[in-house]
């Protein structure tokens, strides 16, 4: 039987300037939805770019599909066969429930199902479930993959994935449905686009993981995560990870209008080196650790991160584990050795027009060896501590701009004060500016104030401007502004009630 097969044509990310601004893609939003519950085939067909002539069956070559009998050489076959087609290279899996035993491999084959809950893969043996794309724009889409039994243990080798993209140019992952497994959901080592493509995993459904739902390493790059719902997952919900022994960055990954919650373990949406990543438009909820996670670990022996863009997400009732210490938005790099490139900072970070709503401790975290972070149009509200703390050691940190026209970032309700800063060992400028404060101290804490800047300086200059507070009654706080060390311009603060204004450096 010969049937019509998809592909995708991706698309380059525009950047242009801060911040890039990705554009989710065109669909309606009706159509979207049963594209998501593959209910609307031929039209979803029609969405997508680039479809081969032919695809070869999967049944005309001895698959059963009745979740039963082994699959395995039928589907092998069926794939070679696909292979080995002048033009299309498809394979097609009818409506059913497809058994194997051993990892599948994928070698620039388009291969797609009728829909994750109509076309079913289920590896018998949880230690080599992976489907991995690999070559030339391999492909694979509506359909399921999954572990044969409920996993009871995180498995770490790679062949435990649902599925792998590895050494693939322009693979695209579309609608497909992955777990339980016992690893990774989906896992992209040395992958991405190519020749001004784009790779996307897009409109997947990543559930039931005991490591990350989707994780991208081995300096991965040029691709697309959009659309995807990632949840009950044991790690991350999606990871962008650059290890040094991998010795290279991954770059230039957009990571946009997912929807993402509920995990044991992890952090929401992470990028532990890299560079060139927006993170956009994401759903984030009750992650255990950070909602969004910047960094570079010395545990794993990581890269930092540059030129990395958190715009317009939606964080609630994350970094739900208090003893973790993380904020929803957590920025914390490593001092870098002398003339080390890639550096191991976290910097260049643009955050913009997000919301927060819900955190077991503060708002922003922006940790040690963070630098060049700007903070505009912010919406920070029902944190146990503060709505935004800064730690020693960082440089050039911008709470607001100097643009009059730029958005205002909200804080509050918040437990503790509205912004706390420690500037020991920092260097650079800091400035807190056009911020509005609401209903700060909620707990009645002994000792809380609108911004308090601590001792020991390091920043070549500190500017408070420009921030008003809105306290109500019932939640008093010791000073609007405390600073125990220089301030370099301090004007135009206005609040509710006297507070005892600033209290000047001695």
């Amino acid at each position: 039987m010969v049937t019509a097969a998809l592909d995708v044509e991706p698309r380059p990310i525009a950047w242009g300037g801060l911040p890039p601004g990705p554009r989710p893609r065109a669909r309606r939003p009706l159509l979207r939805a049963l594209c998501l519950l593959g209910l609307a085939g031929g039209l979803c067909r029609a969405q997508d770019a680039g479809l081969p002539e032919k695809s070869v069956n999967v049944r005309d070559l001895g698959a059963v599909g009745d979740g039963v009998a082994d699959d395995t050489r039928a589907i092998e076959s069926a794939l070679r066969e696909a292979q080995g087609l002048p033009t299309g290279r498809a394979l097609y899996l009818p409506a059913g429930t497809y058994r194997y035993t051993r990892n599948i491999r994928v070698d620039g084959v388009a291969v797609h199902g009728d829909g994750a809950d109509r076309t079913i893969l289920v590896g018998s043996d949880g230690r080599h479930l992976a489907w991995v794309l690999t070559g030339d724009s391999p492909s694979i889409r509506d359909l399921s993959i999954r572990a044969a039994k409920r996993p009871s243990a995180r498995d770490t080798h790679d062949t435990a994935v649902g599925l792998e993209a590895n050494l693939a140019r322009n693979f695209s992952m579309v609608r497909v449905g992955v777990g339980p497994v016992d690893s990774a959901g989906i896992m992209v080592r040395r992958s991405g686009g190519a020749g001004g493509r784009t790779a996307v995993v897009r409109d997947c459904v990543v559930r039931g993981t005991l490591a990350d739902g989707i994780h991208i390493t081995a300096a991965s790059h040029d691709i697309e995560v959009s659309g995807n719902r990632v949840g009950d997952t044991g790690d991350d919900f999606i990871a962008v990870v650059s290890y040094r022994a991998d010795r290279g960055l991954c770059h230039d990954i957009s990571i946009h209008d997912n929807t993402v919650a509920d995990q044991s373990h992890g952090r929401g949406i992470s990028v532990v080196g890299g560079t060139g990543v927006s993170i956009a438009s994401n759903s984030i909820k009750r992650s255990s650790g950070a909602g969004i996670y910047l960094a570079s670990e010395a545990g794993y022996d990581t890269y930092g991160d540059a030129e990395v863009r958190v715009l317009r997400n939606r964080l609630s009732d994350v970094a739900t584990d208090a003893r973790l210490g993380h904020g929803a938005i957590l920025l914390v790099g490593r001092p870098s050795p002398e003339l080390l490139e890639p550096a191991l900072e976290v910097k260049d970070v643009w955050i913009e027009g997000n919301s927060v709503d819900g955190a077991s401790r503060n708002g922003l975290y922006l940790g040690a060896y963070a630098s060049g972070v700007t903070v505009i149009g912010n919406s920070i509200s029902n944190t146990h501590a503060c709505g935004i703390s800064v730690y020693p050691r960082v440089a050039d940190i911008s709470i607001g701009s100097a643009d009059p026209g730029s958005p205002a970032n909200i804080v509050g309700p918040c437990g503790e004060s509205g912004i706390e800063v420690d500037p020991a060992g920092s260097r650079g400028a800091l400035r807190i500016s056009g911020v509005v404060f609401r209903s700060l101290n909620t707990r009645n804490i002994g000792h809380a104030d609108a911004v308090r800047i601590g001792p020991n300086s390091g920043f070549a200059t500190i500017s408070i401007t420009g921030n008003r507070l809105g306290q109500p009654a019932g939640h008093p706080l010791t000073r609007f502004i405390e600073a125990l060390s220089p301030v370099n311009q301090d004007a135009g603060n206005t609040a509710d009630a006297q507070l005892g204004g600033s209290l000047p450096h001695p």
